[in-house]
Order: C-alpha cells, then sequence, then structure tokens
C-alpha cells in the first residue's frame, strides 16, 4: 500500500472509532491525550502486519474484552495490467465482486472490498495488551 492509501486508512481507522465516543475506554483514551496537551487524541502506534497476524489479534482483542476492529473498505482501488485486468472476473453476482473502473494505457484500475487495516485501543501499562502485539514491529 502506497503511503497516500496508508494514510487515508488510517483516517478511516480514527473515524471508525467514533462509533464508541461514549465508550469508558475512549473516554479514558481522549482525557489521557488531552491532558498532556493534545486536543482530542492520544498516542496511536502504526505496527506493521500480515492480514493473518491483523485477524488474529483483532480477534483475541475482541475476546478480551478490548475495542478492536479491522477496516473493510468497500472500494479498495488498484492497478493491474489491462491483461490481467481482462482475465478478473467482474461479475457482481459473486461475494467477492471486483469492479473494473477505467483503463489506462497498459493498466486498468479496479476496485474491491479489502481488509486494509486494523485497530485495538488500550495502554502502554496493560500486560496483557501489550502481549497482542509484543512481536510486532514499527511501520516503516
Amino acid at each position: 500500500m502506497n503511503p497516500g492509501k496508508a494514510l487515508a486508512q488510517a483516517q478511516h481507522a480514527g473515524t471508525q472509532l467514533l462509533k464508541y465516543s461514549k465508550h469508558p475506554d475512549v473516554q479514558a483514551y481522549l482525557a489521557e491525550g488531552n491532558k498532556e496537551g493534545a486536543n482530542s487524541f492520544s498516542t496511536t502506534i502504526t505496527l506493521g502486519v500480515t492480514i493473518d497476524q491483523l485477524l488474529d489479534i483483532i480477534g483475541t482483542a475482541q475476546e478480551n474484552h478490548y475495542l478492536a476492529e479491522e477496516v473493510l473498505d468497500p472500494s479498495y482501488p488498484f492497478w493491474v495490467d489491462v491483461e490481467i485486468a481482462n482475465l478478473i472476473s467482474t461479475r457482481t453476482d459473486l461475494e467477492d465482486k471486483i469492479e473494473k473502473v477505467k483503463e489506462e494505457g497498459t493498466r486498468a484500475l479496479l476496485i474491491r472490498t479489502e481488509v486494509t487495516c486494523g485497530w485495538i485501543l488500550g495502554s502502554k501499562d496493560d500486560v496483557n495488551f501489550t502481549s497482542l502485539v509484543k512481536n510486532l514491529k514499527l511501520h516503516i
């Protein structure tokens, strides 16, 4: 994922958190940030994961009552060679449908539903929480 897409997906994750705005953990997160001088945000750390790690960590976090979700983008864009694009099914009756948006020269822009990132809310002082992510490295 290029940097622009990553920034957009991170914004999607932050916006998704709004549906929990009245949850005590979100309130504590915002209060901690405000106490430290931030304007309605707090520390966020971005870690690199594979899709399997992401889904496993989110599932485990939810089982342990942490706020956590994956971001499912319903129209994630990607470019492929036109020759390949013509081999990809664009049937709309399929669950994992792909739509061709346009062609430019030898490449085609397609969109698909894609899990792009995820988020979990917790404290660095909570050993149960940190054990979920302790083996991951910072995303670079």
